[in-house]
């Protein structure tokens, strides 16, 4: 499995929560991924373990 950048499990959950909703426009779905993103922001153990999965690694750790 190649190694991924934790932003992209942060916008797997947001596309997952956006996701489930119906979206009318280019705006309203800008506002409901800031407030998807601001959510998830809330929840710190979430973000936590999104860099604890051993597929997910920052730019640092891969140099």
């Amino acid at each position: 499995m190649p190694t991924l950048n934790p932003d992209e499990g942060v916008w797997a959950r947001v596309k997952q929560e956006v996701g489930k909703q119906i979206v009318l426009s280019k705006n309203d779905l800008l506002e409901r991924t800031k407030a998807a993103l601001e959510k998830f922001a809330a929840m710190p153990q979430a973000v936590i373990a999104i860099f604890g999965q051993p597929y997910f690694r920052s730019a640092a750790e891969t140099e």
